[in-house]
């Protein structure tokens, strides 16, 4: 960015080994990130679009990971979101 100006979006979490490779985390804390990112770059298009996704598929309590008391896997949760923003265009 001109003027020095750097800003970092990530997912802040801790790694639990016992989860590790399972497909079983949330990937709701980096969906987002890259929604705060995307808004940054002026991408607000997208930005939007990811977020109701992200949004709707919480609220709609169908495809949550076992962490927010559901038995989907982190894959499966996200395929729906994708599937979500598809829907959207």
């Amino acid at each position: 960015e001109p003027g020095g100006k750097v800003t970092i979006f990530e997912s802040d979490h801790e790694i639990e080994p016992d989860i590790v490779g399972k497909d079983t985390a949330n990937s709701t804390a980096l969906l987002l990130s890259v929604v705060m990112m995307l808004w940054r770059m002026g991408m607000h298009k997208h930005m939007a679009e990811i977020k109701t996704a992200s949004c709707s598929k919480i609220i709609d309590g169908k495809s949550f990971t076992k962490d927010l008391g559901g038995n989907n896997k982190c894959s499966d949760f996200t395929e729906n979101i994708c599937c979500r923003v598809k829907d959207l265009d």
